[in-house]
């Protein structure tokens, strides 16, 4: 890693910890306002709901660190959840790309001391307010209490607690500025939305982000990893190596499917109708959304 940060979180607290039982894997039929806990160790836990996407939680003496921190709406029912599995104080959280429905809780944690990090393209991002017309999306300017408060561009290396926590880029795959939270000790991966588990994948080209840059993203966490490893998607029941191998590999071939039928001339909605064949199943979402994702993967190939 070519950078290292590390920060020290010295505060001590009087600690009544209450750890409350996983509540099962996270699914797309959970209620969108309803957040469900996951226990991975005693410190460790996910807190999910299929709408609201997973937020990685490590407990050490000194507070808690978070992947993630929800919406503005989601993330009271976040920290209710939260409470009830430890009475320590979130101290830091991780950003992994700057996607509203995982930045725009910061501001509920930065009100109560914590500081942000994320990769430097996350404030830039996070600061336009845009219009996409081809995915007819208003993207606006998350609120400056909700920015990152640290930055790195290439990885960040530092201790919470006991373990052992780096962070890196892994170049422009599901945004221009998406981050990774390794923990090797305890061999659990937060890969946030380069990987969404029943639901078609999304690619924000508007900000850079390329289909290409999600394979290489993947490809770099499977030489990571190994088959015991714990990973945690952006959103949808936690996996293992077999189902991010998987998944790479729909990817790969729904991708050359609709080069290639570019390349033939094909209309998009001629290519939409082939492009899913045998994977309509296996990639989440209804009809309509696949078929979107369709329509997104040609309007990126095209730009």
């Amino acid at each position: 890693m070519s950078q290292q940060m590390r920060f020290h979180y010295i505060v001590s607290f009087v600690l009544s910890a209450a750890v409350a039982g996983a509540a099962g894997a996270c699914g797309a039929q959970a209620s969108v306002m309803q957040i469900s806990t996951q226990t991975i160790r005693p410190d460790i836990a996910v807190f999910s709901g299929f709408a609201n996407g997973n937020v990685l939680a490590l407990v050490a003496d000194s507070g808690i660190l978070l992947v993630d921190a929800q919406s503005s709406k989601r993330v009271a029912a976040l920290d209710t959840a939260l409470k009830a599995f430890s009475a320590r104080a979130v101290r830091l959280i991780v950003n992994t790309h700057y996607h509203e429905d995982h930045t725009a809780g910061n501001a509920f944690y930065r009100e109560r001391g914590a500081e942000v990090l994320a990769h430097v393209q996350v404030s830039v991002q996070a600061s336009k307010d845009t219009t996409i017309t081809e995915m007819e999306w208003h993207k606006t300017a998350l609120p400056s209490e909700a920015m990152p408060t640290r930055s790195f561009s290439d990885s960040a290396q530092f201790s919470f607690g006991k373990e052992r926590v780096v962070v890196w880029h892994p170049g422009k795959a599901h945004t221009d500025g998406d981050a990774m939270l390794w923990l090797p000790d305890a061999n659990v991966i937060h890969v946030g939305d380069v990987f969404e588990v029943g639901a078609p994948p999304f690619v924000d080209w508007w900000v850079g982000g390329t289909m290409d840059g999600m394979l290489a993203a993947l490809d770099k966490v499977l030489v990571l990893i190994n088959d015991k490893t714990t990973i945690v998607p952006g959103h949808g029941a936690l996996v293992t190596k077999a189902d991010l191998s998987a998944y790479r590999g729909m990817l790969a071939t729904i991708q050359t499917r609709v080069r290639s039928g570019i390349a033939k001339g094909d209309s998009r909605d001629v290519i939409e109708g082939y492009a899913l064949e045998g994977y309509e199943s296996k990639i989440g979402g209804s009809a309509n959304a696949q078929r979107s994702f369709v329509r997104q993967l040609y309007a990126g190939l095209t730009r």
